[in-house]
C-alpha cells in the first residue's frame, strides 16, 4: 500500500481540523506486501509421510510507518494537541484514508509516535508506526434490501471480496410474507444449496 498527499480520519477527528495530509506510507511506491502471510497448519502420522492440511492460520497483523505532516509550520501548543489527537488515548481506533481507493475501507489500529519531523527548529509533522489489530482493513457496514415477487423465481448476486483466509460470512435476515413457504439459497462459488421451509 503507498499513498500521496491525502486527508485522513482518526478516532472520528478528521486530519483537515489540523491542516494535516499523510504525505506518506509504506518505504516504497513500488514494492507493496501482498498480505500479512499465513501459516498452514497440519499435522503427519508415523505409518503416512504425507502432511494432513488442518487449517491456515493468519499469523501476523498488518503493520506500515505514515509520515504525517503540515504544509505550514505548527505551532508547539497545536503540534502537543496533534500528539495528544493521535496518540494520548491508546487503544484501537478507527484510521481512515479520505482517498477515492481508500474511502470505503478502515484500519482499526494503534498509532505508535517514532519521529517528530523538524525543519529550521520549526514543527511540520511526524513520524509514526501503524499496528492494526488484524492483517486486514475492514470495510463499513453495508445493507443491502431486495423485495421479491412470489410469483417467480427470484434471485440476487452477493460478491464476496473478502481478504480473510475463509471468506466474509454475511449476515442474512430473510423476512417472508406468510403466504410464502419455502425459499432456497445457493452458493454460486461452492454450488451448495440450503433450503428452508416454515
Amino acid at each position: 500500500m503507498s499513498s500521496l498527499g491525502g486527508y485522513f480520519t482518526w478516532d472520528g477527528i478528521t486530519s483537515r481540523d489540523f491542516g494535516l495530509i499523510l504525505a506518506s506510507i509504506n518505504n516504497s511506491l513500488n514494492e507493496v506486501p501482498s498480505g500479512s502471510g499465513i501459516e498452514i497448519q497440519g499435522v503427519s502420522s508415523i505409518k503416512n509421510p504425507r502432511k494432513l492440511f488442518l487449517g491456515a492460520k493468519e499469523n501476523q497483523v498488518l503493520e506500515f510507518p505514515v509520515e504525517i505532516v503540515s504544509e505550514k509550520p505548527l505551532g508547539l501548543p497545536t503540534f502537543l494537541r496533534i500528539k495528544q489527537w493521535l496518540f494520548g488515548n491508546p487503544g484501537y481506533h478507527k484510521l481512515q484514508i479520505e482517498d477515492e481507493w481508500y474511502s470505503d475501507f478502515y484500519f482499526n489500529c494503534i498509532l505508535k509516535p517514532d519521529e517528530d519531523i523538524k525543519f529550521g527548529g520549526e514543527y511540520f509533522g511526524l513520524r509514526c508506526s501503524v499496528e492494526c489489530d488484524s492483517p486486514y482493513a475492514y470495510t463499513f457496514p453495508q445493507t443491502q434490501t431486495y423485495t421479491f415477487d412470489s410469483s417467480v423465481i427470484n434471485y440476487f448476486k452477493f460478491d464476496n471480496f473478502s481478504a480473510k483466509i475463509y471468506g466474509l460470512k454475511p449476515i442474512i435476515e430473510f423476512k417472508m410474507s406468510k403466504s410464502e413457504k419455502e425459499f432456497s439459497i445457493k452458493n454460486l462459488t461452492t454450488n451448495r444449496e440450503f433450503i428452508i421451509s416454515k
